[in-house]
C-alpha cells in the first residue's frame, strides 16, 4: 500500500481492503484518485479473478455492502482479464486506474498486476484517441439517420434512431471515462452510471425531473417496440424535444470525452 497516504486514510483503506478480501474473491484492489470539476475524487477499483464461481452481478452488492460507511470512496469493479485486454485495445482509463503505484492489494495467486509497466502510455493513449474518433463517426452516422427518417415524417423510426443516438453518446462517454461500455440498451441505466462523473448531463436529462424521465422512457419503449412488435407511437412534441436534447447531448459528450483525455495527459508522467 502506498505509504504517502495520511494516517486516517491509511487506516480506512487497510480496514476496507480487509473487508473486501474477506467478503469475496478478489484478485487485486487499487485506489484511483482524480479530479472532477475541481473536486478531488477517489475510487476503490476491485479486480475479480476470471472464474465461474463469482460474477460481477453477484459481486457488486457484496462490494457495496463491504464499502458501506466509506462514503469518500466510489466502488468500481472489473474482471482482471478484461482490464488487461481493455488496455491493449486502448482503454486508457483502465491503465490509469490500475497502475502499480495505486495498488492496495494483490492476491498471492495472481498472475501479474493488472496494468504492468510494460504498457506504454503513449501507445495506449494513441489507440484511445483513435477509438474516440471512431465512436464520434458512429454518433454522426446515427444523427444522419435521425434526420433521414425525420425528413420522411416517419416518427416511429426516427424515435428508434434517437434511442440509438442517445445510447451511442452514453457508450462513447463510458469507454473514455471507465475504459469499457456498459452492456445495456436501457438509457436510464446509462444515465445513472454517468451522472456522478458527468454532472453536466443534468442540464439535459435530470433524473429528478419527471418530464425528462418520461422522455427517456419514450425512447426505451421505442427501441423495444420497433424491434419486437412494430407497434409504437410518439407525439411530435416529444419528438421535437428529444431532437433538441440529442443535439445537446452529442455536443456535451464529445466535449467531455476530449476533456477527459486531455486531463489524463496532464496528470500522468508519460514515459516514466
Amino acid at each position: 500500500m502506498n505509504s504517502s497516504y495520511n494516517t486516517t486514510t491509511f487506516q480506512q483503506l487497510s480496514t476496507l481492503t480487509e473487508r473486501l478480501v474477506n467478503t469475496l474473491l478478489v484478485d487485486q484492489i487499487y485506489l484511483y484518485t482524480f479530479e472532477q470539476a475541481g473536486v478531488r475524487q477517489q475510487e476503490v477499483v476491485v479486480l475479480l479473478p476470471h472464474t465461474t464461481r463469482q460474477f460481477i452481478m453477484e459481486a457488486a452488492p457484496l462490494v457495496n455492502m463491504a464499502m458501506s460507511g466509506y462514503a469518500p470512496f466510489r466502488p468500481r469493479i472489473y474482471y482482471v482479464h478484461e482490464v488487461r485486454l481493455g488496455i491493449k485495445q486502448g482503454g486508457i482509463a483502465l491503465l490509469c486506474r490500475c497502475q502499480p503505484d495505486n495498488l492496495l492489494y494483490l492476491n498471492p495467486q495472481s498472475a501479474c498486476v493488472g496494468a504492468s509497466r510494460k504498457f506504454s502510455f503513449e501507445k495506449v493513449f494513441q489507440k484511445a484517441t483513435e477509438n474516440l474518433r471512431l465512436e464520434q463517426r458512429k454518433v454522426a452516422a446515427f444523427s444522419e439517420g435521425v434526420q433521414f427518417y425525420l425528413s420522411r415524417k416517419n416518427l416511429q423510426l426516427c424515435a428508434f434512431m434517437l434511442h440509438q443516438l442517445f445510447e451511442l453518446c452514453f457508450r462513447m462517454g463510458e469507454i473514455v471515462i471507465f475504459g469499457r461500455e456498459k452492456t445495456s440498451h436501457s438509457l436510464r441505466n446509462h444515465l445513472q452510471l454517468l451522472l456522478p462523473y458527468v454532472p453536466e448531463i443534468k442540464v439535459i436529462l435530470d433524473k429528478n425531473n419527471e418530464r425528462d424521465m418520461w422522455l427517456i422512457e419514450v425512447l426505451d419503449r421505442a427501441y423495444l417496440s420497433v424491434r419486437y412488435d412494430n407497434n409504437y407511437h410518439i407525439t411530435e412534441r416529444d419528438s421535437d424535444c428529444l431532437l433538441e436534447k440529442s443535439a445537446d447531448l452529442m455536443k456535451l459528450m464529445i466535449e467531455v470525452c476530449r476533456r477527459t483525455l486531455d486531463n489524463l495527459v496532464k496528470n500522468q508522467n508519460w514515459g516514466e
